[in-house]
């Protein structure tokens, strides 16, 4: 029994590759960041090359979003980490990239650089080394007897063997053509999502007061704060805002390869509020998707009203089904959206 448990270990010491040194996970870094294949933005380089060399050097500990922002993103030193999901959009953004980079190009490469979902520390994978069997022990050969078989025994061998063979051609043929029939749309629908990238203007007050604006400002922030939980979608919220509107907006959005621009207004008149809100695609300034809120400021919370709002905003515009991924998805197949699928404009009222 002792035997046999040593050898069971042996065994997964030799199928676990040992690490990669840090000369190896560097030059898979210089890899990874010149090939054509690592579609990111030059911040997003700068990310992947920070985590990388800070866990080599042992700072791993150190890789929180408030060092990350203030390092990579140039944020001060008021940065908050909770309140700009700067960090959190990019990380989602780089494990795309790396995922695309080793799909496509990276599939031989000898370490493995991944960013597990809900860290910043990366972990490096050898993958260079072949798997080995452990030996085992030298056993005296066992006396075989040899059998001369029936004729009756041989035919029924024969008949399984071709049945299973038929068995085994079949269902072949039928995984073939499913795969056939549904390679098309899986591609379509994985293209789009590694690539779309939605700015989230703050909502503009239409009535006076700072109260108002107050209200504006609330709808804006919980829309961004669940916008940033979901995968589909790289979202870009107030400071990208800010820049794009005091430079030229066309060539900003370009800069930023913003796909969608989600806009909105507000207006109180006691006791009603009413928000409307739009999804415009960036490069040809179509209306993808609009909506109009109304609620009765003494019949719910204001907090529970910004809540409702925002919930129904993403659930339109990003979960799936929703205006942007539809439009993604018909970009992708090359073909019109069907009725059922059009982006509807409307007024919802409590």
């Amino acid at each position: 029994m002792q035997e046999a448990k040593r050898r069971a270990a042996g065994e997964r010491r030799r199928k676990t590759p040992s690490p990669p040194s840090p000369e190896m996970v560097r030059t898979q870094l210089a890899r990874i960041v010149v090939s054509p294949e690592f579609v990111a933005p030059e911040r997003v380089h700068r990310f992947l090359s920070y985590i990388v060399e800070e866990t080599l050097a042992g700072r791993a500990d150190r890789l929180k979003g408030y060092a990350i922002g203030v390092a990579v993103f140039e944020r001060d030193e008021g940065f908050d980490s909770q309140a700009d999901p700067v960090v959190r959009i990019e990380a989602g953004r780089l494990r795309r990239a790396l995922e695309r980079y080793y799909l496509v190009s990276g599939r031989a490469d000898p370490v493995l650089i991944e960013i597990p979902k809900g860290r910043y520390v990366p972990t490096f994978t050898r993958r260079d080394e072949p798997m080995t069997a452990a030996p085992s022990a030298v056993e005296p050969p066992t006396p075989t007897v040899t059998e001369r078989p029936s004729p009756s025994r041989g035919r029924r061998s024969l008949a399984l063997a071709l049945a299973s063979f038929a068995i085994l051609a079949a269902t072949l043929g039928i995984l073939h053509l499913r795969f056939d029939q549904q390679q098309p749309v899986a591609t379509a629908e994985a293209a789009p999502a590694s690539s779309a990238t939605l700015l989230v203007v703050p909502f503009a007050s239409l009535s006076e007061g700072d109260e108002a604006k107050l209200y504006a400002a609330g709808v804006t922030e919980e829309i961004l704060t669940q916008l940033s939980r979901l995968e589909e979608l790289t979202v870009l919220g107030h400071e990208m805002a800010s820049s794009i509107r005091a430079a030229d907006p066309e060539s900003a959005i370009r800069e930023l390869a913003v796909r969608y621009v989600l806009t909105g207004s507000l207006r109180v008149s006691d006791p009603r509020l009413r928000v409307t809100s739009r999804l415009v695609e960036a490069r040809t300034g179509e209306v993808l998707w609009a909506q109009t809120y109304e609620e009765d400021l003494r019949a719910k919370d204001l907090l529970a009203i910004q809540d409702d709002i925002a919930r129904q905003v993403v659930t339109a515009v990003a979960l799936p089904h929703g205006a942007a991924l539809r439009a993604d998805l018909q970009k992708a197949t090359n073909e019109p959206l069907s009725p059922s699928m059009a982006p509807a404009e409307g007024r919802h009222d409590p």
